[in-house]
């Protein structure tokens, strides 16, 4: 039985190590691999800014809800959270719930596409590196964990400047900019964003080749049988194609939405930490808080239950978020002409 050719492998091969190797028609073919690679680039940045838009703007609404709970000592239930939502479409019309939303427009599309384009160069380079086709789970978490990070860096004034937009009555970009203090928070944001969307991501992926695993393109016929020499595979006595399945749309939000979960479980009290830290102005008598402060005061005032303010809340906004984010990128990189045309390493959907 042969070995499977490994593309990766095959594809550093081919790259020309030093530039005197090569002749001007190589030097020309360089230079259009580079631009096709500069394509991709900015083909995964606009994919991931209209995936992140929509799904943001799909759950503006418990998104407000949560936030205006989140700064405050009230105690969250799911009754306080409708009678908030009703409190504020009766007194400021359905539209509030968007309230803040252009900020979030102007945040969310560069930092899900820096956050898509970061992870797919991330995992790209980490397989030329190891060799392999399929990733290990903590590569698959490094990856995930470096979009989100250097994402969160590039546009954290704006997520400051979204939730003071969103919370803060009558208040403008003018006079929201010139309060200052838009990195609050930047210390919280990132100690939780590297869990969060590493753990999204690697789950994400996990599911992904599980299911691929188990499933053929003719979907239910099990393909865990050992490989020919001509790339088929035997099961039962038949050969039958080893294509990864391609889930479909309900199966990519379930995957995702499941994804979307399990980061949230492991970041969430640092998210109540930073909205807290993003509310806090720059005043000459009272400087800002920091992380230990802040938690200290929440834990104080509102013992450990402060913690989890919300959350159930984001049990359910969460894996919206991820689904809707996650399956609209993939679908994306599917359908239109530009995309990658083999996306079973990191979602196939």
């Amino acid at each position: 039985m042969s070995k499977p050719v490994n593309n990766v492998d095959k594809e550093s091969r081919q790259r020309p190590q030093h530039l005197s190797d090569i002749s001007f028609e190589g030097l020309l073919e360089v230079i259009d691999q580079r631009k096709a690679e500069l394509h991709k680039v900015f083909f995964n940045v606009c994919c991931g800014a209209v995936a992140g838009v929509l799904a943001k703007t799909a759950v503006a609404p418990a998104e407000r809800v949560k936030m205006s709970f989140q700064i405050t000592k009230d105690r969250f239930t799911a009754n306080a959270a409708l009678r908030k939502a009703s409190e504020m479409i009766r007194n400021e019309g359905t539209l509030s719930l968007w309230r803040g939303h252009s900020s979030t427009v102007a945040r969310v599309a560069p930092f899900a596409g820096f956050s898509y384009a970061f992870h797919d160069y991330a995992e790209k380079e980490m397989k030329a590196r190891l060799g392999v086709d399929r990733l290990p789970f903590i590569y698959k978490f490094s990856a995930g964990a470096i979009g989100g990070g250097f994402a969160t860096l590039l546009t954290y004034p704006l997520d400051v400047l979204r939730v003071r937009l969103a919370l803060v009555p009558n208040s403008t970009w003018k006079s929201t900019i010139q309060q200052g203090g838009l990195f609050q928070g930047l210390l919280p944001t990132m100690l939780g964003i590297i869990p969060y969307s590493g753990t999204s991501w690697a789950v994400k992926q996990f599911l992904l080749e599980r299911y691929s695993s188990h499933f053929d393109t003719n979907r239910g016929v099990c393909t865990n049988s050992e490989s020919t020499a001509d790339g088929s595979s035997m099961y039962q006595g038949k050969t039958v194609c080893v294509d990864k399945a391609t889930p479909n749309v309900v199966e990519s939000l379930v995957m995702n939405a499941i994804a979307g979960l399990s980061g949230q479980f492991v970041t969430y009290p640092l998210d109540i930490v930073r909205r807290r830290m993003q509310m806090q102005v720059k005043n000459a008598n009272l400087p800002p808080k920091g992380m230990i402060a802040t938690l200290r005061e929440l834990i104080e005032a509102e013992g450990l239950r402060g913690l989890s303010k919300g959350f159930s809340l984001n049990v359910l906004k969460g894996p919206i978020t991820m689904s809707i984010s996650l399956t609209t990128y993939d679908m994306m990189q599917k359908w239109i002409p530009g995309g990658s045309s083999d996306r079973s390493g990191r979602g196939g959907m």
